[in-house]
């Protein structure tokens, strides 16, 4: 409709790109106050633990992405390639379960004292002092 060339109309200095940047920062910024709102009085103690265990292990969950998207790609490829709305309807469940396996990959690392450095969160390995 403008007749950019791709290059052009991806570029990240196109107004439209301000626009959505700083509605999606408005956005998540409220969902921030609102989960903040809700911890105080209306949310399980279960919900607010998995949050605060993955505010620690965000960036591991970042790091290790790669294997649970690999394997995502590894699945995908193996289902017949003419069906695109199965693969519409599966998405929102993909993106769900990959979620969750860099969480649990990052968890695992985050408890398991040698591993922590691959998410960037190094335990000290502490001594057993037995009397």
């Amino acid at each position: 409709m403008l007749n950019l060339t791709l290059n052009k109309a991806e570029e990240v200095h196109q107004p439209f790109i301000f626009i959505y940047d700083v509605v999606i920062i408005g956005y998540i910024v409220w969902l921030g106050l609102r989960y903040a709102d809700l911890r105080k009085n209306y949310l399980p103690k279960w919900i607010t633990n998995f949050v605060a265990i993955g505010a620690k292990i965000s960036f591991g969950i970042y790091l290790s992405q790669t294997l649970p998207l690999a394997l995502m790609f590894v699945l995908l490829s193996s289902l017949p390639s003419g069906n695109g709305w199965v693969l519409l309807v599966m998405l929102p469940f993909i993106y769900i379960i990959t979620a969750l396996m860099g969480y649990a990959l990052s968890y695992f690392f985050y408890k398991v004292p040698p591993f922590g450095f691959l998410i960037g969160r190094p335990q000290h390995i502490r001594k057993v002092v037995r009397t």
